[in-house]
C-alpha cells in the first residue's frame, strides 16, 4: 500500500524525542549537556598533555618543533642538527662531500682545498714552483729574483751587503747585474707622442739566451739609468739566460729608452734562441669590461694576421696559444650580442661574467665558480696566462699581455709589436661594438686600419709576407 505521512506525530519513545526522524536519538537537551561537558574537560585538562599530542619534541635536538633548527638532507631526507650542516650544500654529514677548510673551518668543495696545506683557496698561502712543478707550502723558500723553489734556484747565495738590502749578482759573468722586481714601480710618462701616439705605459720583457763576458758594462748602465726596469731570471732559459723587464714607460720615451737599451745588447752580443719569447705588457686599467669585450672580438678578428708574423717557433708554442675563438665561443660573442639587442645586455654585470668565463671558463652565477675565480686572479702563475694575449695580467696587475712575439733585441721589432698591441686597445677604448662590423674582413687589412703609424704599417706588411705560412 502506498505510504503517507501520518495524520500526526507518534508517541515518544521512553527517554526519546518526539521528532518523527530521530525518534531513537537522546532528547537534544541532553546531547547539549554531554558536549559543554566535554569541552569543560578539555579545558582543565594538562596544556603539556594536549601540546605533547600536538607538538611533539624533535629526537635530535630535543628542542619543540617551533624552535627546532634541524635540517632536513637534500638527498636521503634524514634530519640532522644544525651545527653539522655544511655551509656549501643541504646535505647530512653522511651524504656531503665537501671537505672542512683547516684555516677557516668552512665546509669547502674538495676542488677548491689545497692538497699541501688542506686549506680552501681563501686560506692558502701555498706557491708554486713553475720549474719544479710542485705546490710547496709557505715554509719552503722561495726566491725572490727567479721565483724558483729552493731546489731548482740557481741564484747565488747574497752577500751580507746583499741582505741588507742592495741588489744581488748572477753568478758567473756574462750577464748583467740582477736587480729585483720593484714592490711600485715607477712611471715614466713621454712629453712627446711622434713616433708612438699612443698615451698607454708600456713595458716589455725581453729574454736573452745568453751574451759575452763584458755585458754588465754595456747594459748595467741602460738599466740603473732607466729607474723600475728589473734584471731576473727565467725557468724558461739556460742558465746563461736572463730576462730584462722594462720600466712602465709612454710616448716616444718609450722608443728611445728601447733603442738605448737594444744598443747595448748587440754590443754585449746578446743571443736569443728559440726558447726565448718578447712579451709585451700595456697598461690597460682604464678598460672596463665592455671595452675588454671589444678587445677581444677586435683581437679575435686579427689573431690570424698577428700568427702570420711570427716564425713556426711561435705558432704552436704552448706558452702563447691561440686564444681568440675560444674567448669567443666562450661568452664574448653572445654577450656582444646581448648588448646589440637591449640596453639591458650591455650591463657591466653582463659584460663581466661573459669576460671571466671568457678567460678562467668559471660561471660567476655559481657560488664555486665565483670562488674559483677570486682565487684564480690573484695567482700570477695560474694557466690562463699562456694565451697569446694574456687578459689574466689585467685581472692580476692592470695590464694586457701579448706573449706571441718571438725573442728579439732589435729595437725595430720591440717598438713595432709594442706600438701595434697598443693601438688594439686605444682601439677598444674609443670605439664602439656596431664599429667592430664595420673593420675589413681579411685580417691582415683589419689589423692594418688599427695600425696607427706609416712606420708600424709597413714593418706589419713586412712581417706578414716573410711568416705567412711559414
Amino acid at each position: 500500500m502506498p505510504y503517507s505521512a501520518p495524520s500526526s506525530p507518534p508517541p515518544p519513545a521512553p527517554g526519546g524525542c518526539s521528532c518523527l526522524y530521530c525518534r531513537n536519538e537522546p532528547p537534544r537537551a541532553e546531547m547539549a549537556a554531554a558536549a559543554a561537558a566535554a569541552a569543560m574537560a578539555a579545558d582543565t585538562a594538562p596544556e603539556s598533555a594536549e601540546e605533547g599530542e600536538e607538538n611533539p619534541p624533535c629526537g635530535i635536538c630535543a628542542e619543540e618543533a617551533d624552535d627546532c633548527e634541524c635540517r632536513e638532507c637534500s638527498l636521503c631526507d634524514a634530519r640532522f642538527a644544525l651545527e653539522d650542516a655544511c655551509d656549501s650544500c643541504q646535505r647530512c654529514p653522511g651524504c656531503c662531500e665537501h671537505v672542512t677548510c683547516e684555516g677557516c673551518g668552512g665546509r669547502r668543495d674538495s676542488g677548491t682545498i689545497c692538497d699541501e696545506c688542506s686549506s680552501c683557496s681563501r686560506c692558502c698561502t701555498c706557491w708554486y714552483c713553475d720549474t719544479c712543478g710542485t705546490q710547496h707550502n709557505e715554509d719552503v723558500g722561495r726566491c725572490s729574483d727567479c721565483e724558483r723553489c729552493e731546489d731548482e734556484c740557481s741564484c747565488s747565495t747574497p752577500s751580507d751587503e746583499d741582505r741588507d738590502g742592495e741588489n744581488s749578482s748572477p753568478s758567473g759573468s756574462g750577464r748583467p747585474t740582477k736587480v729585483r722586481l720593484p714592490e711600485t714601480p715607477v712611471f715614466h710618462k713621454g712629453t712627446r707622442f711622434l713616433r708612438n701616439p699612443s698615451r698607454r705605459f708600456i713595458s716589455v720583457e725581453i729574454e736573452v739566451a745568453r751574451s759575452s763576458e763584458d755585458t754588465r758594462r754595456h747594459v748595467d748602465p741602460h738599466v740603473a739609468g732607466w729607474a723600475s726596469t728589473a734584471v731576473v731570471d727565467d725557468g724558461s732559459l739556460p742558465a746563461s739566460g736572463y730576462e730584462i723587464n722594462t720600466a712602465p714607460t709612454s710616448g716616444d720615451e718609450f722608443v728611445e729608452r728601447i733603442e738605448g737599451l737594444c744598443a747595448a745588447l748587440s754590443t754585449a752580443d746578446a743571443i736569443v734562441t728559440t726558447a726565448c719569447g718578447l712579451h709585451v705588457h700595456v697598461d690597460a686599467r682604464d678598460l672596463t669590461y665592455r671595452a675588454l669585450q671589444r678587445l677581444v672580438a677586435l683581437y679575435a678578428h686579427v689573431e690570424p694576421a698577428l700568427f702570420d708574423m711570427v716564425p713556426a717557433s711561435r705558432k704552436n708554442n704552448r706558452y702563447c696559444q691561440r686564444c681568440g675563438p675560444d674567448f669567443l665561443r666562450r661568452g664574448i660573442a653572445a654577450s656582444l650580442d646581448r648588448a646589440a639587442q637591449s640596453a639591458a645586455g650591455r650591463s657591466p654585470k653582463i659584460a663581466k661574467a661573459a669576460v671571466v668565463k671568457a678567460v678562467y671558463e668559471e660561471d660567476l652565477g655559481q657560488t664555486y665558480g665565483a670562488e674559483r675565480f677570486e682565487a684564480r686572479k690573484r695567482y700570477k702563475y695560474d694557466d690562463a696566462r699562456y694565451a697569446a694575449l694574456n687578459l689574466h695580467s689585467w685581472f692580476y696587475r692592470g695590464t694586457v699581455e701579448l706573449r706571441l712575439a718571438a725573442g728579439t733585441t732589435n729595437a725595430e721589432k720591440i717598438v713595432c709589436w709594442s706600438i701595434l698591441i697598443a693601438s688594439l686597445l686605444d682601439w677598444a677604448k674609443t670605439h664602439k661594438d656596431a664599429d667592430l662590423l664595420k673593420l675589413p674582413s681579411d685580417p691582415l687589412e683589419a689589423l692594418l686600419s688599427v695600425a696607427p703609424t706609416v712606420e708600424v704599417r709597413e714593418w706589419t706588411r713586412k712581417r706578414h709576407a716573410k711568416f705567412y705560412r711559414a
